[in-house]
């Protein structure tokens, strides 16, 4: 019998155009998910990729003007912070189906609800805005309201959310774009504000990499910024190759 495979992609901005990058090395090697989960970008292509939409239709749609636009910059808004309006039209208009029991897949989206000081995972009813809520980065993205309790970016608390796949797959896959050690020089207020990101993405997914069977860590895209959406297709290739490099391991895991 096959195995049964899970996958969990974390957050990670424009850096988590890799995880389309690993969809799709993985699907050209006959290997299929099962069950995912994500937070931020990860539920954002995790979502879509449940929904049957090829990862190079992925490639085409976060490349699109619009939707470099919307994330296109580490700055608080002039008018105070934005609304991830785009994103939920991208997903209606994309997607055509708003409920986690349409998908093709089990799909478990992890947000951080301010009002618990919990992560929360969504597996039930509609899944837009539990998408946007977990992709709502603070600070730059309003706060996205779900049973009258506010959330925000999953990442925030659980950037790796392997919790809902534990048990549930006979193997599980982490996918981790994010940098983390030392850097020699942190200077200037974006460098300060991405520095603290990845920290404390960094803190709490470090264990929960332990928790996976195998680990695809695409490192080239360290060096890309969360906001890196003009080099959206480099980013992809990174993802690409970084996966074909352990399609052995997968087949011939026991």
């Amino acid at each position: 019998m096959e195995k049964k495979i899970g996958i969990c992609l974390c957050g990670g901005g424009a850096r988590g155009i890799a995880h389309i990058g690993v969809l799709n090395a993985l699907e050209d090697a006959g290997i299929k998910p099962s069950i995912i989960s994500g937070s931020s970008m990860g539920a954002i292509v995790g979502t879509m990729y449940a929904a049957g939409i090829p990862p190079l239709k992925m490639l085409e749609i976060v490349s699109e003007t619009s939707f470099v636009k919307i994330f296109g910059g580490f700055s608080l808004p002039k008018g105070g912070l934005s609304e991830l309006t785009f994103l939920r039209k991208m997903l209606i208009k994309h997607l055509n189906i708003s409920r986690f029991e349409e998908l093709n897949l089990p799909m478990f989206i992890c947000t951080t609800n301010l009002n618990t000081g919990k992560f929360q995972i969504f597996s039930e009813g509609d899944f837009i805005e539990p998408v946007v809520a977990s992709s709502a980065i603070p600070l730059i993205f309003n706060p996205v309201t779900i049973n009258n309790q506010v959330h925000v970016d999953g990442g925030v608390l659980n950037n790796l959310p392997v919790e809902p796949l534990m048990g549930n797959c006979d193997y599980l896959i982490g996918v981790n774009v994010n940098p983390y050690g030392e850097v020699e020089n942190v200077k200037g207020l974006k460098e300060i504000g991405e520095r603290v990101f990845d920290l404390t993405i960094w803190n709490n997914v470090e264990n929960r990499l332990k928790c996976c069977n195998l680990v695809i860590e695409p490192q080239q895209v360290f060096s890309h910024h969360i906001f890196d959406w003009p080099n959206a297709k480099q980013i992809f290739y990174h993802g690409y190759f970084s996966a074909k490099e352990k399609i052995h391991a997968i087949k011939n895991a026991p």
